[in-house]
């Protein structure tokens, strides 16, 4: 026998009591499952957070890649081209409209050479097509890295500074398309009804 313990005396016919552990009772056993349950649950929360702030960073990391190849591109494309090919000021575009009779097409290049006109003078000098091809993806590029970092940041102060939900349904043309869907579901029920 151990020191220090005795064994306790038992009587005639009496059996011996086993030792209870713990989680020997059905309460000790649920309270030991509800603390691993709450454990998980913190470290799947933790790992989720990790995760998120991943998934964040890699995005940031993809837009920049993204801007650097175009940029790289844009480069490469003013490099090729000699500065004679590009019209340096307002009145040389002008006096190519002029001298050339044609259908004329401005492409206003952002970070290109040529002075970025707008529209209406455009259409004064004589131009018929303005094209601003990559103004827009600027423009989105650089709202997408405003909002990515201001998730990154956790502080959510872009929340609610764009379209609300009905002017994107506007954009999109939401009444156009359930229209559409009335009209073809309406004939595509009716045709499947029939066999025709």
């Amino acid at each position: 026998m151990p020191a220090g313990r005795q064994a306790r005396a038992t009587r005639p016919g009496e059996k011996p009591r086993r030792r209870r552990g713990p989680f020997s009772t059905i309460s000790g056993q649920i309270l030991a499952l509800n603390v691993v349950a709450i454990g998980i649950l913190v470290a799947g929360l933790l790992y989720l957070d990790q995760y998120r702030s991943g998934l964040v960073e890699a995005q940031i990391r993809a837009l920049r890649t993204q801007a650097e190849i175009i940029a790289a591109a844009l480069g490469e494309a003013a490099e090729r081209n000699e500065a004679d090919e590009y019209m340096l000021d307002e009145e040389e575009m002008a006096r190519a409209v002029r001298e050339i009779d044609t259908v004329h097409v401005a492409n206003m290049l952002e970070g290109g050479l040529s002075p970025i006109v707008k529209p209406s003078v455009l259409g004064e000098m004589g131009y018929g097509i303005a094209l601003y091809g990559i103004t827009l993806l600027l423009r989105v590029v650089k709202t997408m890295q405003l909002a990515l970092a201001d998730l990154r940041s956790d502080e959510l102060k872009l929340v609610g500074t764009g379209a609300n939900f009905d002017d994107y349904l506007k954009v999109v043309g939401i009444d156009r398309w359930r229209a559409i869907e009335e009209q073809f579901g309406e004939q595509h029920a009716d045709s499947a009804k029939t066999g025709h």
